[in-house]
């Protein structure tokens, strides 16, 4: 399955707030039904909304979680100082300095999983434009410059686009991975391990409607068919239980 599995899956998993891992869908008759898409949600649904309604001081123990998440992850004694005002630079200050760098990008790596990845998302966010930004740079230089002095000068129209093209090309691809590399293990000044668990908290909640009771089965077969539908221009009378994603809904 490829980008409309993906999509599907994102959309799913943003409106319910769970993570549903890939190896849900090994069925042993190689394929996968709607009704199997149905049990597959109902049952992350259903254990995530159990989690958040069972479990004593909720919001506590998320930041709870995100201390101790943050600790492993950086090789730091968690400290009964660290509140929810507590920055992630006051964190990464902690550390060794020999061993920051190397200890901040193992951190992100090993934690891109599960609830971690929300973090490492909220993280993120901030700096896409910033990649936007080179992206923009790079086309500018590689070829609206080339365009105006061809234009200027048109005996080197075919050379100066070639000239700029090819050390163009080398030095913004090289400068783009280096910025993303920089963003990726950038260490955002003012989040605060509170931002963070109210960040979760949220995504948590999804998994309950409104008025903080679960989903029932109806209800998720009827948002998931909308999803199925949205994502795959599908009429709703296309969306049988029995219907296989892939050979009778061309989900790719």
């Amino acid at each position: 399955m490829g980008l409309d599995f993906v999509e599907v899956m994102m959309a799913i998993e943003d409106k319910f707030g769970v993570t549903i891992v890939s190896g849900e869908f090994d069925l042993p008759e190689k394929k996968v039904l709607v009704k199997d898409l149905y049990d597959i949600v109902e049952r992350n649904t259903c254990k995530q909304a159990a989690a958040v309604l069972e479990s004593q001081g909720f919001q506590e123990k998320t930041f709870e979680d995100v201390r101790h998440t943050f600790a492993d992850g950086l090789e730091l004694a968690q400290s009964d100082f660290w509140d929810k005002e507590t920055t992630l630079k006051q964190l990464y200050d902690q550390i060794p300095t020999g061993k920051r760098k190397k200890i901040w990008k193992k951190f992100r790596s090993h934690y891109k999983i599960r609830t971690q990845s929300t973090i490492l998302h909220f993280v993120n966010a901030k700096y896409k434009r910033h990649l936007l930004a080179a992206w923009c740079g790079y086309f500018a230089f590689v070829f609206v410059i080339p365009a105006c002095v061809g234009q200027c000068f048109w005996q080197l129209g075919l050379v100066v686009p070639v000239i700029f093209f090819v050390p163009g090309s080398i030095f913004w691809l090289y400068l783009w991975g280096e910025i993303c590399e920089r963003h990726r293990n950038a260490i955002p000044p003012n989040v605060t391990l509170g931002e963070i668990a109210d960040h979760i908290i949220v995504q948590h909640r999804k998994s309950l409607k409104e008025d903080g009771s679960p989903y029932t089965r109806s209800e998720i077969e009827e948002i998931v068919k909308q999803i199925l539908c949205c994502e795959l221009g599908l009429k709703p009378e296309d969306v049988t239980p029995e219907a296989d994603l892939v050979r009778d809904l061309g989900m790719g």
